[in-house]
């Protein structure tokens, strides 16, 4: 079975010019969005987007997922965050992206809920016009940050899937990701980004440390999962003496293809 594959590209390179040329020599040929040039991809200006497609469509590459920080705040600061959102929703139609990472607040008092309830309501609303899909990473500051919880929310909003991030359980949680949010949620998670941690020691590329990549992918393909692998290997900024993006994300690359080897899945898209 083939391993649907891309990569960060502010993980690659600050310019997403020189980000996409290395990809695209990788044969990688999908792109997760976040920063370029420095800058949050959902607050830039219409110029500077219009150039960024034009980079994708240089290197044929196409983008998955717009990363953004939208949601990421106190809930009573939620609803203010809609035009954004907007602006957000603008930009993945316009460069043809079809998922987007938002928040759902931040933790707090368990009365600030409604809040909570009423911006899930209205991002699901701009979902449907926008066509596009609602991704939520579990994070240990975030208003849901337990499986049981977590499996509630998203059966009533149906628009709204999740973005996994096993090391980053495994650093800030100290959790078992597998056990604890992998095998009770993955029927919705879309996206899982692809990293590791060493508890006591540093990131590692994947498969070498604490976040159980070489079980997840496993059993994520056995189960006919049709999701996307999002290679993210700038948790630590280096691994070793790859001190530099490019380096560290040739040996993320590298180290992924090992870990598809060890488990007989040796194909990526």
């Amino acid at each position: 079975m083939n391993v649907k594959l891309a990569v960060y590209t502010d993980e690659v390179f600050d310019d997403p010019d020189k980000a996409c040329e290395l990809l695209a020599s990788k044969k990688i040929t999908s792109v997760c969005l976040r920063r370029g040039w420095c800058r949050d991809i959902y607050n830039m200006p219409d110029n500077a987007i219009s150039i960024l497609d034009g980079i994708l469509r240089k290197h044929s590459l196409a983008p998955i997922l717009l990363h953004t920080e939208i949601g990421c705040v106190n809930p009573s600061q939620l609803a203010a965050e809609e035009p954004k959102l907007v602006r957000a929703m603008q930009i993945c139609k316009y460069l043809k992206c079809k998922a987007i990472r938002i928040g759902i607040g931040t933790m707090s008092a368990k009365d600030d809920n409604e809040l909570i309830q009423k911006w899930l309501s209205t991002a699901s609303g701009l979902s449907i016009s926008y066509d596009v899909q609602l991704l939520f990473e579990p994070e240990t500051n975030s208003s849901y940050n337990q499986a049981a919880a977590i499996a509630i929310l998203l059966n009533k909003f149906r628009r709204l899937n999740l973005l996994f991030d096993p090391a980053l359980l495994v650093m800030r949680a100290k959790t078992n990701p597998f056990v604890k949010f992998w095998s009770l949620l993955k029927s919705r998670i879309t996206f899982v980004d692809v990293h590791d941690f060493k508890t006591g020691d540093a990131a590692k590329p994947a498969g070498f440390g604490d976040a159980q990549l070489d079980v997840i992918v496993a059993d994520a393909l056995a189960s006919n999962f049709s999701g996307w692998f999002c290679l993210e290997p700038g948790l630590g900024r280096r691994y070793g003496d790859a001190t530099t993006k490019d380096k560290t994300f040739l040996r993320a690359f590298d180290a992924f293809e090992a870990l598809l080897q060890r488990i007989q899945l040796p194909k990526i898209l």
